[in-house]
């Protein structure tokens, strides 16, 4: 998929959706866009991030959208399930 970020930067991104890191955030997660808990080195499989707010899913090297949650996945995000 095609880049589909407002504004990146080293540490800063914004979502199409509008989302920013102090807003609904982002998260670290699987492919599926499953939260995952980083280990201790600060890596995680896939090295991916999902969008809090509208599920997009990208990769933190690239910054490219490489999916988005499906629904079940989604509904897992909006009912608290992993915080």
């Amino acid at each position: 998929m095609p880049l589909n970020l407002k504004e990146t930067t080293v540490d800063w991104l914004v979502c199409a959706c509008g989302n920013e890191p102090h807003l609904d955030g982002f998260y670290t997660c699987l492919h599926t866009g499953e939260y995952v808990e980083p280990t201790l080195n600060g890596l995680w499989q896939g090295h991916l991030y999902v969008c809090a707010r509208c599920f997009a899913i990208y990769d933190i090297d690239t910054f490219e959208q490489v999916g988005t949650a499906d629904d079940t996945i989604q509904a897992r995000w909006m009912s608290g399930e992993w915080f």
